[in-house]
């Protein structure tokens, strides 16, 4: 088995758990809530309820998932991982159908099965390619992209939370997390793999470091996530705009900080099919948020 065949397999294992964990936690979003109140001592601590557990349940899978990630950060080109991670959509519309009764549209379903096709695209490009070579990061380039989302993060958040509407805070929140999320692999490959040497944890200090700020990325990415859903963000309107800065952002952000790195043909044509399959899985909230600028 190739390196990158068994990065794809351990992506799409990743996207899976990952969607549901996500799931859970929506589900059990009050349990946040009330942790947040008892934080601020503005209620009395109480006991554990169902829901509790099932916040909890998604919150442990959810952080189980970081040894998948170590994993493909090891072994192959990381735009591939994170390109399997919109095959978790059809799980997650599911769950939050029959289980959360959200509501859904045809185009929902639509732009999932579109979603998935461009997915299953960039994993046969994955199939015949060599992994990429993050040992030859560029880290000035590196350091001034974390820059660039720290300084942005903040506005477009304060932007999301100002419009009152739904539709433009999952949008918003969801591109924002999404492409957090997606610096946590980069920084663990980029880790890994520094100063030309490979192994489950870095040998670097300068490897150390990239690796610890994977973990910060992560989290601040679930803090945002957890933010919005606290805020009542519909998972089906905030998941697919998450995951497009997920699986798209990898190939570009490897085109900025890696020497002579360029997507094959087939690449640019998954991404493109899946921005696609995201723009038809939300056509209908996106006219309404139209509508909605429109009237302001």
């Amino acid at each position: 088995m190739s390196n990158n065949l068994l990065v794809i397999i351990l992506g799409i294992i990743y996207s899976i758990i990952l969607h549901f964990a996500r799931s859970l936690q929506r589900l059990g979003i009050h349990s946040y809530d009330r942790l947040l109140a008892n934080i601020s001592g503005k209620t009395p601590h109480e006991r554990l309820s169902g829901n509790d557990f099932i916040y909890i349940l998604g919150i442990v899978l959810s952080n189980a998932c970081v040894i998948f990630v170590i994993l493909a950060a090891r072994y192959g080109t990381i735009s591939y991982f994170t390109a399997m991670y919109g095959i978790g959509m059809l799980p997650m519309l599911l769950f939050t159908k029959y289980v959360m009764h959200e509501k859904t549209s045809p185009q929902n379903w639509l732009g999932i099965i579109i979603i998935i096709t461009g997915s299953l695209l960039l994993g046969i490009a994955a199939r015949d390619s060599k992994p990429v070579v993050m040992e030859m990061v560029k880290l000035t380039n590196l350091i001034y992209l974390l820059l660039a989302v720290i300084i942005l993060t903040p506005i477009l958040l304060k932007i999301a939370v100002r419009s009152k509407h739904i539709f433009i805070d999952a949008m918003i929140s969801g591109l924002i997390a999404g492409l957090i999320a997606c610096l946590d692999p980069i920084l663990k490959a980029a880790g890994l793999n520094f100063s030309f040497h490979s192994g489950i944890f870095p040998t670097h200090p300068v490897g150390w470091l990239l690796f610890l700020l994977s973990f910060a990325a992560s989290t601040t990415s679930v803090l945002i996530t957890q933010h919005a859903y606290s805020r009542r963000v519909n998972a089906s309107q905030f998941i697919p705009h998450y995951n497009a800065t997920f699986i798209t952002m990898p190939i570009f952000i490897q085109m900025i900080i890696l020497p002579d790195y360029l997507p094959g043909e087939l690449e640019i044509i998954g991404v493109t099919v899946i921005i696609a399959g995201i723009i038809i899985f939300s056509d209908k909230e996106r006219r309404n948020a139209t509508k909605y600028f429109g009237n302001g």
